[in-house]
């Protein structure tokens, strides 16, 4: 399984509760607990949650427009960024833009939980891929990482920001590769 952002509370939750089904995991730049421990989450849901930020979202898609290339290292082709807006057309389809940064602050009990079911995940073989330019997730996210995931391999990608998947294509793709070429071969 590989998460990145919210697909690492969304799956690591999901893992954790059925530690059974999941052979090893691939964390890109991401958390599993209680967002009230980072300051910048912390802000970033104050901040993004906020009932002007919903107008602001809802009404001009201001989240996806700031933060799509906020969080990419190259300027994206307009085909690209009708691939990242398109889904966000209308003021209900932003919405879950807005719900998402409103509960990294509100959810937690569910991320308490994700954090526990962690516990389950230990001796899984992780490839933690990691975006170092990123605003979002920093040095101590990936460390607290690292230690709930002791069978770890670490892939840093230095100039890559928040959208590792379009600032580091290759590289994750040869660190997944050679991820698994080890774990074939040991």
């Amino acid at each position: 399984m590989m998460v990145q952002d919210w697909g690492g509370p969304i799956g690591l939750g999901f893992a954790g509760r059925r530690p059974d089904l999941i052979h090893s995991v691939i964390l890109g730049n991401t958390f599993a607990w209680p967002a009230k421990r980072s300051k910048g989450m912390s802000g970033f849901s104050i901040i993004f949650g906020s009932s002007i930020a919903r107008f602001l979202i809802t009404r001009y898609n201001t989240l996806a427009k700031w933060l799509i290339p906020a969080g990419i290292n190259r300027k994206l082709t307009e085909p690209e960024l009708a691939a990242y807006f398109g889904p966000f057309s209308t003021p209900a389809s932003r919405l879950p833009t807005w719900i998402f940064p409103k509960e990294i602050l509100e959810s937690e009990n569910y991320l308490t939980a994700v954090e526990s079911g962690l516990a389950m995940l230990r001796d899984k073989p992780a490839l933690i891929v990691w975006g170092e330019a990123d605003g979002a997730f920093k040095t101590p996210d990936r460390l607290t990482l690292m230690n709930h995931f002791p069978n770890h391999r670490v892939c840093l990608l230095p100039e890559a920001k928040h959208f590792i998947q379009e600032n580091a294509p290759d590289e994750i793709c040869k660190a997944i590769f050679d991820f698994n070429l080890k774990r074939i071969f040991n």
